[in-house]
């Protein structure tokens, strides 16, 4: 009789898993895709760079995956913003642009493309033109996608 109990029980508790693992998140958005988030280069472009490996950033070791904030739901639809680079700010485990009067924050998921071609973030220079499109998380402007043009 116990272990009929104890097989039931276990049945029920992966059961109930299951089912709370397929639900999707409450609050969270869709992931928009390259033709959303697309600015002046080509969808294709933009595709290519944000399913390409980033490098490294995290901790002292550098093998961190940034501050974990990209896996965090978004808290409405991606906003687009524009200008000139005026700071880069990094630390070991964040990258922050400041765009106009706008705090992003990069993340190795985020597509960074200089004249359409992939680049990474230490391609970016203060006083450079950006177009980016990005997300509010956790009350921070996440970057999805940086286009900027060559200097």
């Amino acid at each position: 009789m116990k272990v009929l109990m104890a097989l039931t029980l276990t049945v029920n508790v992966l059961a109930w898993t299951a089912i709370a693992g397929a639900q999707p998140t409450s609050g969270s958005a869709p992931t928009p895709g390259a033709e959303q988030l697309a600015m002046d280069c080509p969808p294709a472009k933009v595709q290519e760079a944000l399913s390409a490996p980033a490098g490294v950033m995290g901790t002292p070791s550098g093998t961190g995956t940034g501050s974990g904030i990209a896996a965090r739901p978004s808290e409405g639809s991606p906003q687009r913003v524009e200008g000139e680079i005026k700071q880069i700010e990094s630390t070991r485990t964040e990258r922050g642009i400041l765009v106009g009067d706008t705090q992003l924050w990069v993340e190795p998921n985020t597509a960074v493309l200089v004249s359409c071609e992939k680049a990474l973030t230490s391609d970016l220079h203060q006083g450079m033109r950006v177009k980016a499109a990005y997300e509010v998380k956790d009350g921070r402007n996440v970057a999805r996608v940086i286009e900027a043009e060559k200097k």
